[in-house]
Protein backbone atom coordinates (compact mmCIF):
# COMPACT_ATOMS: atom_id res chain seq x y z
CA UNK A 1 0.00 0.00 0.00
CA UNK A 2 2.95 2.31 0.88
CA UNK A 3 4.29 1.92 -2.39
CA UNK A 4 1.50 2.69 -4.42
CA UNK A 5 1.01 6.02 -2.67
CA UNK A 6 4.91 6.40 -3.22
CA UNK A 7 5.46 6.01 -6.83
CA UNK A 8 2.76 8.81 -8.02
CA UNK A 9 4.83 11.18 -5.51
CA UNK A 10 8.40 10.50 -7.02
CA UNK A 11 7.21 10.46 -10.76
CA UNK A 12 5.67 13.94 -10.04
CA UNK A 13 8.89 15.17 -8.34
CA UNK A 14 10.94 14.26 -11.60
CA UNK A 15 8.72 16.03 -13.77
CA UNK A 16 8.76 18.57 -11.64
CA UNK A 17 12.54 18.81 -11.81
CA UNK A 18 12.41 18.77 -15.50
CA UNK A 19 11.21 22.17 -15.51
CA UNK A 20 12.95 23.93 -12.89
CA UNK A 21 14.13 27.37 -13.43
CA UNK A 22 17.91 28.02 -12.86
CA UNK A 23 18.81 29.68 -9.47
CA UNK A 24 20.15 33.28 -11.01
CA UNK A 25 16.69 33.74 -12.13
CA UNK A 26 14.55 31.99 -9.88
CA UNK A 27 12.03 33.61 -7.47
CA UNK A 28 8.48 34.41 -7.13
CA UNK A 29 7.86 37.08 -10.07
CA UNK A 30 4.90 37.55 -11.37
CA UNK A 31 4.21 37.19 -15.42
CA UNK A 32 4.60 40.41 -17.78
CA UNK A 33 5.85 41.03 -21.07
CA UNK A 34 7.88 43.66 -21.90
CA UNK A 35 4.76 45.22 -24.71
CA UNK A 36 2.98 45.72 -21.19
CA UNK A 37 5.63 48.03 -19.48
CA UNK A 38 3.44 50.96 -20.04
CA UNK A 39 0.49 49.43 -17.61
CA UNK A 40 3.71 48.54 -15.00
CA UNK A 41 5.39 50.97 -12.30
CA UNK A 42 8.74 52.11 -12.04
CA UNK A 43 10.45 49.86 -9.59
CA UNK A 44 8.28 46.83 -10.48
CA UNK A 45 10.55 43.31 -10.85
CA UNK A 46 10.07 41.77 -14.01
CA UNK A 47 11.58 38.04 -15.54
CA UNK A 48 11.97 38.68 -19.32
CA UNK A 49 13.86 36.90 -21.87
CA UNK A 50 14.04 36.37 -25.43
CA UNK A 51 17.11 36.34 -28.06
CA UNK A 52 19.89 38.61 -28.04
CA UNK A 53 19.44 41.68 -31.09
CA UNK A 54 22.86 43.74 -29.93
CA UNK A 55 25.67 44.16 -26.63
CA UNK A 56 26.80 47.54 -25.92
CA UNK A 57 29.55 47.35 -23.36
CA UNK A 58 30.14 50.41 -21.44
CA UNK A 59 32.56 52.15 -19.04
CA UNK A 60 30.48 51.24 -16.02
CA UNK A 61 28.14 48.51 -17.48
CA UNK A 62 26.58 46.78 -20.25
CA UNK A 63 23.58 47.30 -22.07
CA UNK A 64 21.12 44.15 -23.95
CA UNK A 65 18.96 44.89 -26.57
CA UNK A 66 16.58 41.80 -26.41
CA UNK A 67 13.60 40.55 -28.64
CA UNK A 68 11.60 39.52 -26.19
CA UNK A 69 10.10 36.14 -26.17
CA UNK A 70 7.34 34.36 -24.01
CA UNK A 71 8.78 32.22 -21.49
CA UNK A 72 8.56 28.55 -20.88
CA UNK A 73 8.57 26.86 -17.20
CA UNK A 74 11.78 27.18 -16.94
CA UNK A 75 12.34 30.75 -17.80
CA UNK A 76 13.51 29.73 -21.04
CA UNK A 77 12.35 31.27 -23.97
CA UNK A 78 10.25 29.52 -26.35
CA UNK A 79 11.40 29.24 -30.09
CA UNK A 80 8.53 30.45 -31.78
CA UNK A 81 8.58 33.39 -34.80
CA UNK A 82 6.64 35.96 -32.69
CA UNK A 83 7.96 38.63 -30.38
CA UNK A 84 6.22 40.14 -27.44
CA UNK A 85 8.45 43.21 -27.99
CA UNK A 86 11.42 44.84 -27.14
CA UNK A 87 13.68 45.69 -24.32
CA UNK A 88 16.85 46.44 -22.82
CA UNK A 89 18.77 45.20 -19.65
CA UNK A 90 21.42 46.83 -18.49
CA UNK A 91 23.71 45.08 -15.73
CA UNK A 92 27.42 46.30 -14.00
CA UNK A 93 30.70 44.84 -15.01
CA UNK A 94 31.86 43.62 -18.54
CA UNK A 95 29.85 41.14 -20.86
CA UNK A 96 31.71 39.84 -23.81
CA UNK A 97 29.75 40.92 -26.93
CA UNK A 98 31.96 37.59 -28.47
CA UNK A 99 30.17 35.37 -25.89
CA UNK A 100 26.80 37.21 -25.47
CA UNK A 101 26.64 36.93 -29.56
CA UNK A 102 23.54 38.42 -32.03
CA UNK A 103 20.53 35.64 -31.50
CA UNK A 104 21.96 33.53 -28.17
CA UNK A 105 18.87 33.35 -25.64
CA UNK A 106 18.68 35.51 -22.99
CA UNK A 107 16.66 35.56 -19.59
CA UNK A 108 16.65 38.74 -17.28
CA UNK A 109 15.54 39.21 -13.64
CA UNK A 110 15.47 43.41 -12.95
CA UNK A 111 13.48 46.01 -11.92
CA UNK A 112 11.78 48.37 -14.51
CA UNK A 113 13.48 52.06 -14.35
CA UNK A 114 11.84 53.97 -17.14
CA UNK A 115 10.34 53.89 -20.74
CA UNK A 116 12.88 55.36 -23.52
CA UNK A 117 11.59 55.88 -27.18
CA UNK A 118 14.54 55.01 -29.43
CA UNK A 119 14.63 54.24 -32.98
CA UNK A 120 14.54 50.88 -34.88
CA UNK A 121 15.41 51.81 -38.69
CA UNK A 122 12.58 55.08 -38.87
CA UNK A 123 10.06 53.81 -36.67
CA UNK A 124 10.25 55.34 -33.22
CA UNK A 125 10.42 52.69 -30.16
CA UNK A 126 9.06 52.47 -26.84
CA UNK A 127 11.70 50.43 -25.20
CA UNK A 128 11.65 49.07 -21.54
CA UNK A 129 14.66 49.56 -19.82
CA UNK A 130 15.54 47.55 -16.72
CA UNK A 131 18.34 47.72 -14.11
CA UNK A 132 19.43 43.83 -14.23
CA UNK A 133 19.72 42.02 -11.48
CA UNK A 134 20.66 38.62 -13.01
CA UNK A 135 21.66 37.64 -16.42
CA UNK A 136 21.21 33.98 -17.48
CA UNK A 137 22.60 32.98 -21.13
CA UNK A 138 21.29 29.78 -21.69
CA UNK A 139 23.45 26.92 -23.65
CA UNK A 140 22.81 26.80 -27.46
CA UNK A 141 20.43 24.46 -28.26
CA UNK A 142 21.30 21.68 -30.39
CA UNK A 143 19.70 20.15 -33.28
CA UNK A 144 19.77 16.57 -33.40
CA UNK A 145 19.01 14.55 -37.09
CA UNK A 146 17.41 11.45 -34.95
CA UNK A 147 16.06 9.43 -38.53
CA UNK A 148 17.88 6.38 -39.11
CA UNK A 149 18.23 5.18 -35.56
CA UNK A 150 16.08 2.81 -33.74
CA UNK A 151 13.12 4.22 -31.62
CA UNK A 152 13.49 1.75 -28.27
CA UNK A 153 10.97 -0.46 -27.43
CA UNK A 154 8.97 0.26 -30.78
CA UNK A 155 11.18 -1.21 -33.73
CA UNK A 156 12.67 1.38 -36.75
CA UNK A 157 11.50 5.25 -36.74
CA UNK A 158 8.68 4.44 -39.67
CA UNK A 159 9.85 7.51 -41.65
CA UNK A 160 13.13 6.13 -42.79
CA UNK A 161 13.38 3.09 -45.04
CA UNK A 162 16.95 2.01 -44.15
CA UNK A 163 16.84 2.65 -40.04
CA UNK A 164 19.47 0.20 -39.03
CA UNK A 165 22.25 0.85 -41.93
CA UNK A 166 24.76 3.63 -40.47
CA UNK A 167 24.11 6.80 -42.94
CA UNK A 168 27.45 6.33 -45.06
CA UNK A 169 26.61 3.40 -46.38
CA UNK A 170 23.05 3.72 -47.08
CA UNK A 171 21.74 3.34 -50.63
CA UNK A 172 19.03 5.51 -50.01
CA UNK A 173 16.68 3.31 -52.92
CA UNK A 174 18.38 3.86 -56.08
CA UNK A 175 19.02 1.76 -58.97
CA UNK A 176 21.23 -1.50 -57.98
CA UNK A 177 24.94 -0.60 -58.97
CA UNK A 178 26.07 -3.28 -61.82
CA UNK A 179 29.18 -3.97 -62.24
CA UNK A 180 31.06 -3.94 -65.73
CA UNK A 181 33.95 -5.48 -65.09
CA UNK A 182 32.70 -8.71 -66.03
CA UNK A 183 31.64 -7.37 -69.53
CA UNK A 184 35.15 -5.39 -70.22
CA UNK A 185 36.76 -8.81 -69.79
CA UNK A 186 34.79 -10.72 -72.11
CA UNK A 187 34.69 -8.09 -74.96
CA UNK A 188 38.56 -7.84 -75.14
Amino acid sequence: MLKKSILPAAALTLLGGCASIPKPISGDIPISVPGAAAGLSVGTTVRWGGTIVSVQPRPQDTCFEVLAKELSASARPLEKDESSGRFIACRSGFFDPEVFVKGRELTVVGRLERVEKRKIGEYEYPFPILAADSIYLWPERIERDLRGYPAPFFGPIWWDPYPLYPRGFRTHGGPPIKSTQGADSKQQ
